[in-house]
């Protein structure tokens, strides 16, 4: 298969560009006339009815959670534009934002409260104590910064106060997601009372085994809160005086989960999330239904066309039954391209859906695949409607020529006599001239060169083999293996040439080693010890090894003779026994090499 590089386009259609959608986190200002929201990682403010959306912040990081003061003058939000999420307030028709809380770890946005000096105060959630139990603690900082304080003792999120300074946190931390989870884990809201003792102090208002949470105050003895008691994530209204195993008041049914929601001050609206829908709720009509809105932004965006290479993410692939086409499935998406090269690539769906397990069907005119754009796995068919011919040519067009200009005809006069060198108009052209063949000279330099580095390295080879001290001193012939002077040789001497010590064993080849290598006296030293010999040579031993020891025939006179090897012919005498049975050999050999 050819390599292929694919480049694809990631379009944003024009309602996406213009609608608003999957808002997140709803803070409604303190009347309900507006609301505030994070999308696309901006905070933007809208009208309650809906319309036209004003971004009120720019920057590269991530700014969620908001709320508005009592007053309705400054916004307080969580962003992690200088790392972790810190809390941040700037005017709430938008403006220069300001830092509140500083540090590493993230600090949560809860709520608004009245601190002890009258004054208001931002209530958050954060673990910055290093506590064994890891779990968040409820803390207060003030509108124009500082330290964080601890609103009590006990772990918990989400922390909001009332009028009366009563607040509203949650404990537990089992994830919204997980449906049927019945444990010590599970979300309930508390309220804590400060000035009581801590036995009095802490009120569980909440008891259901699954989880109720994000609790808001509606006045000073009501509340807000989210619960999954009927399966899916709705809103409730309860009051302080409710039982703690009543749910309260249902006020949303939806069959899917509500993610956030913000009441405002004046406690007449709720602004709150499901999916990528944005709702309000009006509590003054007790079988009020939610309203989504509809909000529109402006398009002062990032280019909505996003080239990408999916080479690398194709995931699966099947041949069609002719082998001359092929589908796969690339960025969840299926593609088709003919297996020629430079063929042209055929995109098959481009919903924002999950498409996988493509089969091509027996005659290759369908194109099965399994879609996940219903929420369940179903098998989807694509028709082949065009041929790859057409494709082609709708890929790349033929050029159109431009018509050639008409040469202008040269006048001939018909009497003109034709001259017999001139070939005539009509006559046929004579072929081209054949070549002839390449000549050897080329494969015979390469031969010759083949043949000189193979010399070459049979020269290089046998230096190498060769023993150092015959390279010096030049090849000496051995004497005939016949003679008893020659030493042992095996058949890969020459192969495998080994030191003179070694040949010189037998005290005849020492002897003989040390008339024609004087050079390398080494191979002729003997030590002197106790021995016995057989006759044909002695062998010394001296401690732990054993050599073959030269020496030498005595006279009858006791004196030294030495001993020269004849040479490689025949005709001379026998040469003498160089030691007997019972005579004490000595080393005259060394000497006698030296001198020589």
């Amino acid at each position: 298969m050819p390599a292929t590089t694919l480049l694809l386009s990631l379009l944003a259609s024009n309602a996406m560009a213009a609608t608003v959608e999957l808002p997140r986190y709803p803070a409604a200002s303190p009347d309900g006339t507006s609301v505030v929201f994070s999308w696309r990682g901006d905070l933007w403010r809208a009208p309650a009815a809906g319309g036209e959306a004003v971004r009120l912040t720019t920057n590269p990081g991530d700014d969620l959670r908001s709320i508005f003061t009592r007053d309705g003058t400054t916004l307080v939000f969580e962003s992690s534009r200088e790392g972790a999420r810190n809390i941040w307030a700037m005017p709430a028709a938008g403006g220069e934002p300001r830092q509140l809380t500083f540090g590493d770890s993230a600090v949560l946005l809860g709520g608004l409260g009245t601190g002890a000096d009258g004054k208001p105060v931002v209530m958050v959630d954060a673990s910055r104590e290093g506590d064994l139990y890891r779990a968040m603690r409820p803390y207060q900082v003030s509108l124009e910064g500082g330290p964080l304080a601890r609103v009590h003792d006990a772990f918990g999120t989400r922390p909001t106060a009332n009028a009366n300074g009563v607040v509203l946190f949650e404990r537990g931390g089992n994830s919204w997601l997980r449906r049927g989870y019945h444990g010590p884990d599970a979300r309930d809201v508390w309220t804590y009372t400060p000035g009581k003792p801590p036995e009095q102090a802490f009120q569980r208002l909440t008891s259901w085994m699954g989880n109720d949470g994000q609790g808001q105050w509606l006045g000073t003895d009501a509340y807000l809160y989210l619960s999954d008691r009927d399966g899916a994530v709705n809103l409730y209204r309860k009051t302080l005086k409710d039982a703690i195993e009543s749910g309260g008041t249902q006020l949303t049914a939806f069959p899917d989960d509500v993610t956030a929601f913000d009441v405002s001050a004046d406690g007449n609206t709720v602004f709150l999330t499901r999916g990528s829908q944005l709702y309000r709720l009006d509590l003054t009509k007790p079988d009020a239904k939610p309203q989504a809105l509809v909000i529109n932004a402006s398009a002062d965006e990032p280019d909505p066309v996003e080239m990408r290479k999916v080479d690398k993410d194709i995931t699966e692939a099947q041949a069609s039954p002719d082998g001359k086409s092929m589908a796969f499935v690339a960025y969840g998406d299926v593609f088709v391209r003919s297996m020629d090269e430079k063929a042209p690539v055929v995109r098959v769906t481009s919903a924002p859906w999950h498409e996988r397990d493509i089969a091509w069907s027996p005659d290759g005119t369908r194109l099965y695949f399994v879609s996940d754009a219903s929420g369940n796995d179903d098998v989807m068919e694509a028709l082949v409607s065009r041929t790859r011919s057409e494709i082609r040519k709708e890929a790349n067009p033929p050029k159109k020529e431009a018509p050639k200009a008409e040469e202008p005809k040269e006048d001939v006069k018909k009497d003109a006599p034709v001259s017999k060198d001139e070939p005539k108009a009509d006559a046929p052209k004579p072929p081209p001239p054949k070549r002839s063949p390449p000549t050897t000279r080329s494969r015979r330099k390469s031969r010759r060169r083949t043949n000189q580095r193979r010399t070459t390295r049979r020269r290089r080879t046998r230096s190498r083999r060769t023993p150092a001290w015959i390279r010096r001193d030049g090849p000496r012939p051995w004497p005939s293996t016949s003679s008893p002077w020659s030493p042992p040789r095996s058949p890969s001497a020459n192969r495998n040439p080994v030191p003179m010590a070694r040949r010189c064993r037998s005290a005849a080849a020492a002897i003989w080693c040390c008339s024609i290598w004087p050079a390398a006296p080494s191979a002729c030293s003997a030590r002197v010890g106790t021995t016995s010999s057989n006759g044909d040579g002695a062998r010394i031993r001296s401690g732990s090894r054993s050599r073959r020891t030269i020496a030498t025939s005595t006279a009858t006179s006791g004196s030294p003779q030495r001993t020269v090897p004849p040479s490689r012919s025949t005709s001379r005498a026998t040469p003498t026994m160089i030691a007997r049975h019972g005579s004490a050999p000595t080393a005259s050999c060394l000497p006698s090499c030296r001198a020589a």
